[in-house]
């Protein structure tokens, strides 16, 4: 990935505008230049393949596949890095040819080297992009990013954090962001970290 020759551009807020209009005039430029850095659409398709379960405003799914039945993650849950959990990770990344590793799914799913490997390669990638997510929208959109870390420490921070703001800020209507942001901040504010 090559983030110093197509880094995000900063969300800006300016005067009189809406959180969501910034947004709506943002997302084409970060989507183009997350398209750049990344040189294919996997991670786009990555984004774009969250899902909240119908009637839920403070879970945030990445499924493994797209069936039903699929095992999923709940990205604004604190993670725990299983096997089960890799597999997850690992299977949808595939699934969007991210290049995290040469071998057919099946093999990787039954090799736990070669699953520990392409899950490391994976998470490299999303820690650069949570940074750019972080350089980028950070200062114009500090909720959504209090939500995506909240179930995390200080130093450390939620694995999927750019993910988890990128959804945050691109998925709702605008009459519904205020009730969901609520929901959200009070239940991080009573979990554990």
């Amino acid at each position: 990935m090559d983030w110093a020759g197509h880094s995000l551009p900063v969300l800006k807020v300016e005067a009189g505008e809406t959180l969501h209009t910034a947004v709506n005039k943002w997302r084409r430029g970060a989507a183009q230049a997350t398209l750049a850095a990344t040189k294919s659409p996997w991670l786009m398709q990555t984004l774009l393949s969250l899902k909240r379960p119908k009637g839920s405003i403070t879970v945030l799914n990445l499924f493994q596949s797209d069936g039903n039945g699929s095992d999923k993650i709940d990205i604004l849950d604190k993670f725990e890095e299983t096997e089960k959990t890799r597999k997850i990770v690992v299977g949808r990344a595939m699934k969007h040819k991210a290049p995290i590793s040469t071998e057919k799914w099946d093999d990787v799913a039954k090799d736990k080297d070669k699953l520990e490997a392409a899950f490391d390669k994976f998470m490299y990638y999303l820690s650069e992009f949570n940074s750019q997510m972080t350089k980028a929208t950070a200062e114009a959109a500090p909720t959504q990013h209090s939500i995506a870390e909240a179930k995390y420490g200080q130093d450390l921070g939620n694995p999927f954090g750019g993910l988890a703001v990128w959804f945050l800020l691109t998925c709702t209507a605008e009459k519904h962001e205020q009730k969901r942001i609520d929901v959200m901040l009070e239940a991080g504010l009573h979990s554990t970290c």
